[in-house]
């Protein structure tokens, strides 16, 4: 089978002292990775224009998780939202994911990140999660974790399996 690499062609003439053309020098540059950065900046930009188009913070959240998903590549992503009992709601997410209860005056970082970026009010980034850690609810471990928190509307939060996978 046929396999097409796109590619970028700079074709410049070498000339001799008096100027005749004596040669012609081309390089060609594979230009896959650009082409793909390009695609992801506009589909970035379209995703960014729906934002703003969003007339609820349900349908804002909905948006930034399917870009997580969809653009970014990212495996896990959720937004968490605090209850009056005392636990964070997923509100959307890529994969389904329980509550995380959380006792404010018992919080560790090596509990649930979610919850103590929400605590704290801080953006927490892990890029080799142990094995051990449970930081989020899930069935596979975790190998890198971002959490950020939105205010007290919630916290978002996107996650690999793999270390270093947000690098």
């Amino acid at each position: 089978s046929t396999v097409k690499i796109p590619v970028e062609v700079t074709i410049t003439p070498v000339y001799g002292d008096f100027g005749e053309s004596r040669a012609t020098v081309a390089v060609l540059r594979e230009i896959s990775e650009h082409r793909n950065q390009q695609q992801r900046l506009s589909a970035l930009n379209t995703i960014t224009c729906n934002l703003f188009r969003q007339e609820s913070c349900n349908g804002v959240i909905n948006e930034a998780v399917a870009a997580a998903r969809n653009i970014l590549n990212f495996e896990i992503a959720v937004f968490y939202s605090p209850t009056a009992d005392g636990t964070l709601s997923p509100v959307s997410s890529t994969i389904p994911i329980p509550k995380i209860t959380y006792s404010t005056d018992a919080l560790f970082l090596d509990e649930y990140l979610p919850a103590y970026a929400y605590e704290q009010q801080e953006a927490i980034f892990d890029a080799e999660v142990p094995d051990s850690d449970s930081m989020l609810p899930t069935d596979k471990s975790i190998g890198s974790i971002f959490a950020c928190p939105v205010s007290s509307y919630g916290v978002f939060v996107v996650a690999t399996h793999r270390h270093h996978g947000l690098d």
